[in-house]
């Protein structure tokens, strides 16, 4: 039986300026941390310690409170990456054939990462966010156990066509060894708290979304398990605002429209149905690009999963 949903809501935000007009790799992002059980997004750093704001004063954010999520627009400007380099070592003997938990000196890991970067409009309140992840476990989507080590660097304001040479030292001690035992750099820019646009956004774009499937696959797996026999309505998981760039957004001009999303029984989005409404292929391709990364707990019956459609209203 085809089952036929309902789920309006409304998606309303001005694009904000970016440089670049393709879709590809959209994942623009932005770092919280908690300070006094409040989440708060970190819009600085001082030294190398992530600062927010509450009450209008600065409060020091834990590092080990640090998370990356989705965010619905990029700062303006633009990061070229011309040229970087990362090497590390784990600093004493280590094993390999094991993923048991282990601590102590000889497993701190102790990297050096160098980049040369270029700015494409002025930059100001700029800092760097570098993941030092797994390899093994980039590539899987960080399915179980994650050693992440986030670093903060201030860069302070860089005006148009500037150079900066970065040089940022890592050290930490890895909560769980990995079977090929080598971690990789993963580099992202922000200014003023949101993410700026640079030339690894595919790279990022990867890796989370890797992590959204995993976290969706697991949550699928214990839904269906958890719930036998049962009746249920689907439930939304992923959800984000469609990025379209700006000059995609400036030729096509406001947007009011609707969208139909056809999903399977996982409730992945095999199918985007615009509405009838003329409007830039550019745009259209970055709306059912964005829709299609939206994920579901699917309806049950009788604690079957179901594939089903909904109708969402689009306004920018």
């Amino acid at each position: 039986m085809k089952i036929s949903l309902l789920f309006c809501f409304c998606l309303s935000l001005i694009p904000f300026l970016v440089f670049g007009e393709k879709s590809e790799g959209i994942y623009p992002t932005v770092a919280y941390g908690v300070y006094k059980k409040n989440k708060l997004p970190v819009f600085d750093v001082d030294g190398i310690s992530p600062v927010s704001q509450q009450n209008g004063k600065r409060v020091k954010l834990p590092a080990r409170t640090i998370t990356i999520e989705r965010s619905d627009f990029y700062n303006p400007g633009f990061i070229e990456i011309m040229k970087s380099n990362f090497k590390g070592s784990y600093k004493g003997a280590r094993s390999i054939e094991t993923s048991a938990r282990v601590t102590g000196s000889t497993t701190t890991y102790e990297g050096n990462y160098t980049a040369s970067v270029k700015a494409a409009g002025n930059l100001e309140n700029l800092y760097l966010v570098a993941l030092c992840l797994p390899t093994s476990s980039a590539d899987e989507g960080n399915k179980s156990k994650e050693n992440i080590n986030f670093t903060f660097k201030k860069l302070g304001t860089i005006s148009d066509n500037a150079i900066v040479e970065i040089d940022l030292d890592v050290a930490f001690e890895p909560q769980y060894l990995d079977t090929k035992g080598t971690f990789r750099m993963l580099t992202l820019f922000y200014s003023n708290g949101y993410e700026v646009r640079s030339s690894a956004s595919s790279e990022i774009h990867a890796y989370f979304r890797k992590k959204e499937e995993t976290f969706h696959e697991r949550l699928l797996s214990e839904y269906i398990e958890n719930n036998s026999g049962k009746t249920m309505n689907y439930t939304p998981i992923i959800r984000f605002l469609p990025y379209i760039p700006p000059a995609i957004f400036k030729r096509q001009g406001a947007i009011d429209t609707t969208a139909v999303l056809t999903m399977d029984k996982t409730g992945k989005v095999r199918k985007v149905d615009l509405g009838p409404d003329e409007m830039d292929s550019e745009a259209a391709t970055c709306l059912t690009d964005g829709l299609k990364d939206w994920l579901f707990l699917p309806p049950l019956k009788e604690g079957a999963p179901h594939p089903f459609r909904i109708k969402v209203p689009l306004k920018y």
